[in-house]
């Protein structure tokens, strides 16, 4: 991950990056991962972020939705 990222001359923030998981499975409740550790960085699982203004968030389990803020 880290000799890509450098050959578009980017840094990994770990404080910034998160994760979400989207699928329709039920079982998404069932596996509620805190967190994704990939070599020396943990990356945070959230339910719900902001991109370009838009919030990307889970409604339920088979619903997500977005809002402009």
């Amino acid at each position: 991950m880290e000799n890509i990222v450098r050959k578009f001359g980017l840094q990994i923030n770990q404080e910034k990056t998160k994760y979400m998981i989207v699928e329709r499975k039920s079982s998404l409740n069932k596996n509620k991962i805190g967190h994704l550790n990939i070599k020396n960085y943990k990356f945070e699982r959230v339910e719900n972020f902001k991109y370009l203004g838009v919030i990307l968030m889970k409604i339920t389990v088979t619903k997500y939705t977005c809002k402009k803020e």
